[in-house]
């Protein structure tokens, strides 16, 4: 038997999107996937003078149980996956001592992020003591993190300058390329991250074209929009009832091949993203689309920043336009890719805002469409949906509180759809698409002040859509779907209308066209 640690991150969006400036979102998320548990748990051993285990070896040997087959090693990292991490001692007073060590490195190089640790001093690899371990060390954890709160930044001197960026005290000196600031602990850590970050990503996803090179974007403002009056999309997608796949593992080596999986899939879909934007912007009517930044004569900046890509929950921003787009593509790689030769599903949300609009705003934004359409895919088994919100003004609040206030007619009936399937049977944003599709091939009989009026009428009373209704049977003007001979707007439609107009301007026809996914 050996003691068990299992270390969690918690307040993870918190510390990544609390901030408004990309680099520190962008840093944030670098030291959770790669350096919170990669760089801190070695120089952990190291300050405790134990021999460091090799890190990469649950991955690749997933069957090999390393304190029952090297007497002499002292600790072994089990696995890292879904935002913790579980170690394995050999001695219970090092199990303590790590805990200590740890916490007070984290405390030092990553001030602001929130950890919790669970225990357990009798675990097993296999069978059901294993199942027993990981119940006992999981029930730990949860008594820790609601027992008590751990503080994760140090204390302030008696007088200090608050960081502009944190509201920590300034404590560092950083370059910024153009002129020195002074910052927290917390925002230097992030910002450090980000340049870390950055040269990761670059080399890790080489991307070119001629004698250009794509590189990453470090400013919202340089995704590609149109200056002061673009828009931004952040996507967020999570993988369907994972949590539920990792509970029914049996033993420590499946634990292991599922987080490797799903860590290998990440990285595959978000290869497969990279090289369909650089491929699409090869055609001159796609990259017209956009005002790519260029960062030097040589290099044009992407119009997509990844944050989060580590697992089967993905974080990106790009340019407003290519925000659902990107979305579909996703979903369809992800559901047509098994993990352990088991099919996968997942869901998305979507948030279209303004340039200047609160980036952690946007991000909660994305995650409560993203809960939106969680809840339509419990409906039918192994389904992929979207949903969207596009916010052109200053709309705030909840996501119920949006759709109360803008998206709801005056007798209550919702204007948009709640999700949309984007795989298998009743695939409703096939729908969507070729709705806007026919609008866009209909601009004579359907200019934008007709357009405007539909979008007018689908707000008002039953009996204003019937004498609407009326009207364009008398002019000979139909609407797409597969029963234009309808009776009341919206009853008969496959997708909503107030979405096929509302993303005419959000999916350009250029994107549709090459929208085979």
């Amino acid at each position: 038997m050996y003691t068990a640690v299992l270390i969690d991150t918690i307040s993870i969006q918190n510390y990544i999107f609390g901030s408004n400036k990309l680099k520190e979102n962008i840093g944030g998320s670098f030291i959770i996937e790669h350096w919170i548990y990669h760089k801190l748990i070695p120089m952990g051993f190291n300050e405790m003078k134990i021999p460091v285990p090799d890190m990469d070896l649950w991955r690749t040997r997933p069957d090999l149980n390393q304190l029952e087959h090297t007497p002499e090693q002292d600790v072994e990292l089990a696995y890292i996956g879904g935002g913790g991490a579980l170690l394995l001692f050999r001695n219970e007073h090092h199990a303590g001592q790590f805990i200590k060590v740890y916490s007070q490195l984290v405390l030092s190089y990553f001030p602001g992020l929130n950890i919790v640790f669970g225990s357990d001093k009798s675990f097993s690899y296999s069978g059901d003591g294993f199942l027993k371990s990981m119940a006992e060390v999981k029930a730990n954890l949860y008594s820790n993190r609601s027992l008590y709160s751990r503080r994760s930044t140090p204390y302030k001197h008696g007088v200090v300058t608050d960081c502009a960026l944190s509201n920590e005290a300034e404590e560092f000196k950083l370059y910024t390329g153009v002129n020195q600031v002074f910052v927290s602990g917390k925002s230097k850590a992030r910002f450090e991250a980000a340049i870390a970050s950055k040269k990761y990503l670059e080399n890790e996803y080489p991307l070119k074209i001629g004698n250009k090179k794509y590189v990453f974007p470090q400013d919202l403002e340089n995704l590609g929009q149109v200056k002061d009056k673009g828009y931004i999309a952040v996507v967020h997608i999570d993988g369907n009832q994972m949590g539920h796949r990792f509970n029914q593992c049996k033993s420590l080596e499946e634990i292991r091949q599922l987080s490797s999986a799903i860590s290998e899939l990440a990285n595959s879909v978000t290869e497969t993203l990279l090289h369909r934007i650089v491929d699409d912007l090869a055609h001159k009517d796609i990259s017209d689309l956009f005002e790519l930044f260029e960062e030097d004569p040589s290099k044009l900046a992407l119009p997509i920043r990844p944050l989060i890509t580590g697992g089967d929950d993905i974080t990106f921003v790009c340019e407003g336009r290519l925000g659902i787009y990107l979305a579909e593509i996703l979903l369809h790689k992800l559901s047509s890719t098994p993990i352990l030769g088991k099919p996968i599903s997942a869901c998305a949300g979507v948030a279209i805002v303004h340039t200047k609009y609160p980036f952690y705003k946007a991000y909660e934004l994305a995650n409560e469409l993203m809960d939106v359409a969680k809840k339509e895919s419990r409906k039918i088994k192994d389904s992929s949906w979207l949903s969207y919100m596009i916010s052109t003004g200053g709309t705030s609040g909840s996501l119920e509180e949006i759709i109360k206030q803008n998206y709801t007619s005056v007798e209550g009936a919702p204007l948009k759809a709640t999700a949309y399937r984007v795989d298998g049977k009743g695939n409703s944003f096939e729908a969507l698409k070729n709705g806007i599709r026919f609008f866009n091939s209909n601009e004579e009989s359907w200019p934008n002040n007709k357009l405007k009026a539909l979008c007018n009428v689908l707000r008002s009373d039953r009996a204003e859509q019937a004498y609407f209704v009326e009207e364009l049977k008398s002019r000979g003007l139909k609407l797409p779907g597969s029963n234009s001979d309808f009776d009341m707007l919206g009853e008969s439609a496959e997708a909503s209308y107030f979405d096929m107009v509302e993303l005419k301007d959000f999916y350009p026809q250029k994107l549709l066209d090459n929208a085979t996914v």
